[in-house]
């Protein structure tokens, strides 16, 4: 990437060995991306806010969907119901493979990936996560 500064990629991921897998997998992306991190949808709200309110956006939101507290349902109705969020875009990562789930992120205007097994698939979606950023920049710029 071109500047200095590192583009923020947001999780709202509350199983902590969930979290070091998708850590580990962004390791080798530390000079490009920060991945900032809430333990439920409504930390990860607050993050977002407080990305938004110091213009500096992430360029792709993960959100895991069952969570306590706030989960990955209600966090994406939140951030597609905003003016100031609505168009970043949302990746709905869990371990469901249920239609109604995958049915209600299409409605809301997000992705949905079911968590692999192997690090390795995790380590490819990484690649594709930063794709995917890498894409939204280009188009922001």
């Amino acid at each position: 990437m071109e500047n200095a500064t590192k583009h923020i990629i947001l999780y709202a991921e509350d199983d902590r060995d969930d979290l070091d897998l998708v850590k580990d997998a962004f390791s080798r992306f530390n000079s490009e991306i920060e991945l900032l991190h809430g333990f439920d949808g409504r930390e990860a709200l607050q993050l977002l806010h407080k990305l938004v309110a110091n213009n500096t956006p992430p360029c792709l939101i993960i959100l895991d969907i069952n969570m306590p507290g706030m989960d990955g349902r209600q966090a994406l109705i939140q951030i597609k119901q905003s003016e100031k969020t609505r168009n970043i875009p949302v990746v709905m990562f869990t371990t469901s493979n249920s239609r109604l789930d995958k049915d209600f992120a299409v409605k809301w205007g997000a992705d949905f990936i079911t968590k692999p097994l192997r690090f390795s698939e995790v380590v490819n979606l990484a690649d594709d996560f930063i794709r995917r950023c890498s894409i939204n920049i280009s188009k922001a710029s």
